[in-house]
């Protein structure tokens, strides 16, 4: 039986991250993969950077997650999935209310408020 001393015996003082990999990188790297996604068109990939974006102090990352739930909007907008374009609207609102009046002028969102051409 190793002593807990010996070379032989475990480490204990490096413990492994409870976090899953994905929560441990730095908010602007997630942020940016938000942004890098909303334009790339990966939608899957993007909501998940989107909504650790909703957790990270500061307004950077709070508008990433707001502009990719509004383009992702639009993006249903335009596959006729309207019900589901609504529910991203509402939670860009709601994780940073300044960005209302930018959805109102995208042309992208136009069927959800009336201004479709």
């Amino acid at each position: 039986m190793a002593r807990l001393d010996s070379p032989c015996s475990p480490d204990t003082s490096a413990k492994p991250s409870p976090l899953p990999e994905i929560e441990r990188v730095e908010p602007p790297v997630v942020a940016m993969e938000a942004r890098l996604c909303m334009m790339a068109g990966e939608w899957g990939r993007g909501l998940k950077r989107a909504y650790l974006c909703e957790f990270a102090d500061g307004d950077d990352y709070k508008i990433a997650a707001a502009e990719f739930y509004a383009a992702y909007a639009g993006h249903l907008c335009a596959g006729g999935d309207v019900e589901k374009a609504k529910f991203y609207v509402g939670e860009a609102a709601k994780v940073f209310p300044e960005i209302r009046m930018q959805m109102l002028d995208d042309p992208a969102l136009g069927v959800l408020f009336g201004s479709a051409e």
